[in-house]
């Protein structure tokens, strides 16, 4: 769906709509900077785990937080995102909608 990343390099936050990781970067600051482990995600389009926005994700994370832009909600999507994390040994996992 998408093209390349959309990636922070000084914070890992990743998006796959053009221009998300630049708001969010200006909404939350430098919250998530210097945190290699924690993870900011904004998943639209109801874009799955495989999508080459999130391809440069890390492979461990610690905390995550997973925000969906779209409704109505696919849990199916939310369990799979859930699942993403989990199995990169986060412990604590947020989920948001917008």
């Amino acid at each position: 769906m998408s093209k390349r990343p959309d990636a922070s390099k000084d914070a890992m936050i990743f998006a796959n709509r053009n221009g998300r990781v630049a708001e969010l970067k200006q909404w939350v600051g430098s919250v998530f900077a210097g945190k290699k482990t924690y993870c900011l995600v904004s998943v639209s389009a109801y874009a799955g785990t495989t999508d080459d926005a999130f391809s440069d994700a890390p492979r461990e994370v610690t905390r995550a937080l997973i925000v969906f832009e779209d409704k109505p909600v696919d849990m199916g999507l939310v369990y799979t995102w859930r699942n993403w994390a989990t199995d990169r040994g986060a412990w604590e996992v947020h989920v948001a909608f917008l």
